[in-house]
């Protein structure tokens, strides 16, 4: 009995490592995904809720998106063999840039209080930050349709294999059709709740990054029109930006001060109420924009 047992794992473990060694990589690491998924939903049933089980279950579903992005991805490169993909593609890559440089820029005005177009390395910097959550965001509006192209592809792979002949008359590729109807379910559920709790984070690292990049690369200290351990960017002929990094986070305001003038001569100015007010629209009432902590 004993030897029967034993010559039945041999077998087992033959065929699995043959099929191991001809699977493909998405497969693969699909195969690793669903196993930890089913392995987690066990402990569950057993032991109950626990942040290790369910970290373990994310992990086996991020592994379960990597391997339908992976199939997703040879699928696009064979796409890009065709001439209308190449058109799709690139003007995809076009819109994606624009409407980056786009959000980057309100997204610096709204950081900062100055005018992004004096901020283009900042807009430029933050660019391809924004890309990545456009992207991240474009994914779950993808999904459905790629989703519905695979059942299409796969049923009428299912249809041609079974009603086909000759050279139609081909095997249905199962372990495609696996990966990627799970795989647009995976998908689909990790980037829903990626999306839902990491939106509002992204938004404050996007903020962030904008004023330290604006405060760190694009002003300049020891300036004529700062005080000390303020940054100053000049904007116009008789206007200038200042940052400075306070206990509460970095702030940045604009105030007047012409070519050649000083702070003390501005401030002296002003105190003599010979300077006119400015204006709103450029200058703030509070006459500052409050940022993060501190570097």
């Amino acid at each position: 009995m004993e030897v029967a047992t034993s010559s039945a794992r041999s077998r087992l473990s033959a065929s699995f490592r043959a099929w191991w060694e001809t699977a493909s990589r998405p497969l693969r690491i699909f195969t690793v995904g669903g196993s930890t998924v089913g392995v987690s939903v066990l402990l569950i049933q057993v032991s109950g809720p626990d942040r290790l089980i369910f970290g373990l279950m994310a992990a086996g579903g991020i592994l379960l998106t990597a391997a339908f992005l992976l199939d997703l991805y040879h699928a696009a490169l064979r796409a890009w063999e065709w001439p209308l993909g190449k058109i799709v593609g690139t003007l995809g890559a076009t819109m994606v840039v624009a409407v980056s440089m786009a959000l980057a820029s309100v997204t610096v005005k709204e950081a900062t209080g100055i005018d992004p177009e004096h901020l283009s390395y900042a807009v430029t910097f933050l660019a391809p930050l924004m890309a990545g959550f456009l992207l991240t965001a474009g994914t779950m509006l993808v999904v459905v349709g790629v989703f519905v192209w695979f059942v299409i592809e796969s049923v009428w792979g299912v249809l041609r294999w079974r009603f086909g002949s000759g050279t139609d008359a081909k095997p249905v590729n199962t372990d495609k059709v696996l990966i990627r109807l799970v795989g647009v379910f995976a998908l689909a559920l990790t980037t829903a709740v990626l999306f839902d709790i990491g939106q509002h984070s992204y938004n404050g690292v996007l903020t962030t990054t904008a004023r330290r990049f604006t405060y760190h690369f694009e002003m300049y200290p020891n300036d004529a029109c700062a005080f000390g351990g303020e940054r100053v960017r000049r904007l116009t002929d008789d206007m200038v930006a200042i940052g400075r990094s306070t206990d509460q986070g970095l702030v940045f305001e604009q105030r007047p001060c012409a070519l050649g003038e000083t702070a003390q001569g501005t401030l002296g100015r002003e105190s003599a109420g010979t300077d006119p007010a400015p204006d709103a629209a450029t200058n703030p009432p509070d006459g500052r924009v409050d940022g993060d902590e501190a570097l």
